[in-house]
């Protein structure tokens, strides 16, 4: 079945071993929209030769899995994200690197803060020893 969007759920059960992940199709239908749910999905694996093993090296394969638009992909990611999924290697995210760049702006803020009130008290205590 065609779908003109794909959207995602996904959800940790309660002891965060398994991910449950819901696929919506939304379909237009002149102006009114309806969306399908897909239930238990059934894999269904076949052997392959050898000689089709080399398509999976980041090669177009012609009978996907699944196949989705660059923005579904995204949502997907965003969804994994959201339930706690981190990629295994990398240099971090961008949401990452922004949380530590408002830390270290707090940080700043407190470390000069502190700085202009202990040299306030030293002036004080200068201007009473005159």
């Amino acid at each position: 079945m065609k779908f003109d969007k794909l959207r995602f759920t996904v959800f940790r059960d309660d002891f965060h071993t398994v991910y449950n992940i819901g696929f919506r199709g939304y379909n237009l239908k002149e102006g009114a929209g309806t969306y399908t749910q897909a239930y238990a999905i059934e894999f269904v694996m076949k052997p392959i030769d050898n000689d089709a093993l080399s398509y999976f090296d980041g090669q177009f394969v012609e009978n996907n899995t699944l196949t989705m638009k660059e923005l579904e992909a995204q949502e997907l990611i965003d969804c994994l994200w959201a339930a706690g999924l981190r990629p295994t290697a990398g240099s971090g995210s961008a949401g990452q690197l922004a949380a530590t760049q408002t830390h270290l702006k707090d940080m700043r803020d407190i470390a000069f803060s502190m700085k202009n009130q202990l040299e306030a008290v030293l002036q004080n205590l200068i201007a009473k020893g005159k």
